[in-house]
């Protein structure tokens, strides 16, 4: 597993930070840490790289969506001043010409919609309830698969389609090369790439 943490810092002086890891298997149980150090000069960033290798890890699927959870806390003297969890899947995804999308070495038929991310009488600002409605339904229809339509998925439609087994394509319909809209585009990548 590479991990990637950016480290802010928001103050008048470099300091020396510790980024410890905790990676949990599907079960909640705790499998592996990792600690990196690193110095961050006065207002700027620095990215923390690691590597956590595991044995015979569980394969996310459409079928079983088994999730891992990363916490990483920022660590200053001893005290945590940060902490962020995100779950991932591990998987290995792959298109091949001519014969089409395999997911963990199986070939796979995406049977999905293009949705708007709307819901009548609520608009586009949508509670948790009405998403989770919104995917159990598709997947009692059978589906596997989603399109956003037409602009980036919320992170609550991300997560809720991760724990259902959805795949998602995460539609940027903004089809422009200006600085602005491929820092866009970049923030919609790094934003669910962990979906």
């Amino acid at each position: 597993i590479n991990i990637e943490t950016t480290v802010e810092n928001d103050s008048f002086a470099d300091t020396d930070v510790t980024v410890c890891v905790s990676i949990q298997d599907p079960n909640g149980e705790t499998i592996r840490i990792a600690d990196s150090y690193g110095n961050c000069a006065a207002f700027s960033s620095v990215v923390i790289t690691q590597n956590c290798h595991l044995t015979h890890p569980v394969r996310w699927d459409v079928d079983s969506p088994e999730l891992y959870k990363a916490i990483v806390e920022i660590v200053k003297g001893n005290k945590s001043i940060d902490r962020y969890e995100t779950t991932f899947g591990i998987r290995e995804i792959e298109y091949r010409a001519g014969e089409g999308f395999f997911l963990n070495g199986r070939k796979l038929m995406l049977k999905g919609v293009c949705a708007h991310q709307d819901f009548a009488g609520v608009g586009v600002a949508l509670p948790d309830d009405v998403i989770n409605y919104k995917i159990k339904r598709l997947c009692d229809m059978g589906a596997n698969a989603y399109r956003s339509s037409h602009h980036p998925a919320t992170i609550e439609l991300l997560e809720e389609c991760d724990h259902k087994g959805i795949l998602v394509m995460d539609e940027n319909r903004v089809i422009e090369t200006s600085p602005f809209r491929l820092e866009d585009l970049k923030e919609m990548i790094l934003r669910g790439r962990n979906h």
